[in-house]
């Protein structure tokens, strides 16, 4: 069992660390870096993704909540807006490309 002033907490038989220091990432130049390659919120790093706009406008704009927000930030707001699914789907949008950069390339 780890002390009091081990960075931690106790969970189960798995001691989970945590940190005060925030995430390391290089520094891209500056007209490199996405304008959604952030959350607003936590600072980490963002995907690309997406809600249905009646979810987003319950969760994030009823509040006037950041808009850029990585998927973790808005289940939390959604779930502090009352929003309480199951579970999360995350499913891939995928339009049609061109074989090569799907990495699929005819080699004959």
């Amino acid at each position: 069992m780890p002390s009091n002033s081990a960075p931690g907490r106790e969970s189960g038989d798995v001691a989970v660390v945590e940190s005060a220091h925030p995430v390391a990432r290089p520094a891209p130049a500056a007209d490199l870096i996405h304008p959604e390659a952030f959350c607003n919120r936590c600072q980490r790093p963002n995907v690309t993704w997406f809600a249905p706009s009646e979810l987003w406008n319950k969760a994030v704009r009823a509040i006037g909540a950041e808009e850029i927000l990585c998927p973790v930030c808005f289940i939390q707001l959604a779930e502090a807006a009352g929003i309480r699914p199951t579970a999360w789907e995350v499913t891939p949008e995928i339009h049609e490309q061109p074989a090569d950069l799907m990495g699929e390339r005819d080699e004959s």
